[in-house]
């Protein structure tokens, strides 16, 4: 079903962003998530505590969306089929802050707009992961 894709190298019009997050370890401490842009070279770390591993797969996604110029057109790489998934419409989520936090990044693409695609990469080619 899945499977990792090479697509090439960088397109200087297609903006390549690495997504990663960890949620809270012990009573909710060590949550937090980041982001790589492959294009720039750049990445970004924030640590929150408390937030589940989803909440902060989107709030990386979030936070990648934010940094981008507007009219861009993206592609968000994750290791989460969960995330993929939602993003993509194949499946659905009860968890409100997750649904909350999909509904802010819709709504930054529209705002942006952003032109985005959202594909799953296996962990081992996800470059984000080893910003945590």
């Amino acid at each position: 079903m899945y499977s990792s894709i090479f697509l090439g190298p960088p397109n200087s019009r297609t903006l390549r962003i690495y997504v990663a997050a960890r949620g809270g370890r012990f009573l909710g401490r060590g949550s937090a998530y980041a982001f790589y842009n492959e294009n720039t070279d750049t990445d970004h770390v924030k640590y929150v505590d408390g937030l589940s591993t989803h909440e902060a797969e989107f709030r990386a996604v979030r936070y990648a969306l934010r940094s981008v110029p507007v009219g861009s057109q993206i592609k968000i790489f994750s290791d989460s089929r969960f995330l993929v998934r939602l993003f993509n419409g194949k499946c659905l989520t009860r968890e409100k802050r997750v649904v909350k936090l999909l509904a802010q990044s819709q709504e930054i693409i529209r705002e942006r707009q952003l032109t985005v695609t959202v594909k799953w990469v296996v962990p081992d080619d996800n470059i984000a992961n080893d910003l945590l």
